[in-house]
């Protein structure tokens, strides 16, 4: 049961962020357009599931405005992101607030 409730709340609460979001078409394009070129400039040399995990983390902490410890255990809930504690650490240690 609380499983159950707890995958309900996560998912509603994810939902009504995507619901409040008041970004224009155009403020989405640029913004899509500016992360396009951030990701070109990613460091190759952290594995792809560290940056998976911060980029989770940077989305969590801008949309939602979680702490860091919430963020963590997020990204390394079962019924989360499942990333791994290292992975989820990386993305902490390296979230830009």
């Amino acid at each position: 049961m609380k499983k159950g409730l707890k995958v309900f709340l996560t998912a509603a609460i994810v939902l009504s962020a995507v619901a409040c979001s008041t970004t224009s078409d155009e403020e989405t394009k640029n913004k899509d357009t500016k992360e396009k070129v951030v990701e070109t400039k990613e460091d190759t040399s952290v594995p792809k599931e560290y940056r998976n995990a911060l980029h989770k983390a940077e989305n969590y902490s801008k949309m939602m405005h979680m702490s860091k410890q919430r963020i963590y255990d997020q990204l390394t809930s079962e019924y989360g992101e499942k990333f791994t504690a290292e992975e989820a650490q990386y993305a902490i240690d390296n979230l830009d607030e």
